[in-house]
């Protein structure tokens, strides 16, 4: 490893070193420097960036959704029609994105309310973490069948709502 991949920087020592530090420093092997290297590089990560990259790569996966399915239906013509099909499968995967999310963010929040499920993850990780899955797995399942079932029951009623409410004024 070369000897510059580390400096002799106060932020690498957490202080301003002294001689004693700096040849010590010197003469550390290699094994001793990667440590050095992997911990001054694990404190410069930029943790807001990555969440935002982050954040940024899983709200484009509707949008991608959409646009491939655009795409991939070259037989569709005409803007309404290719807009209704981008709006449909964007909806799909942001509604399966946002159901796991949510059964996640449930999970985290039993978490860190209760002792006893928080006792229980600790001993059982791989356990509660295929319980979640398994979760968010039944929940979307549920979730087609309650849409289909709001449909039924309230989706005339809402267009017809709809339309009695245009402005043709």
């Amino acid at each position: 490893m070369q000897i510059n991949a580390v400096s002799t920087k106060a932020t690498t020592f957490g202080h301003k070193p002294s001689r004693e530090e700096l040849e010590q420093f010197a003469a550390a092997d290699d094994r001793e420097l990667k440590y050095v290297a992997r911990q001054v590089a694990s404190a410069q990560v930029n943790d807001k960036k990555h969440a935002a990259i982050n954040n940024a790569l899983w709200y484009s996966l509707p949008i991608a959704s959409g646009l491939a399915s655009i795409v991939r239906n070259p037989k569709v013509v005409g803007r309404i029609p290719k807009l209704k099909l981008f709006a449909t499968n964007a909806a799909i995967i942001g509604g399966t994105l946002a159901v796991v999310d949510g059964t996640f963010a449930a999970a985290r929040s039993l978490n860190k309310h209760s002792d006893s499920v928080k006792e229980f993850n600790q001993e059982h990780p791989v356990i509660s973490t295929l319980a979640t899955m398994g979760a968010a797995v039944g929940v979307l399942f549920l979730a087609d069948k309650g849409v289909s079932k709001l449909y039924e029951k309230y989706g005339k009623q809402a267009i017809k709502f709809l339309k009695d409410k245009k402005v043709d004024k």
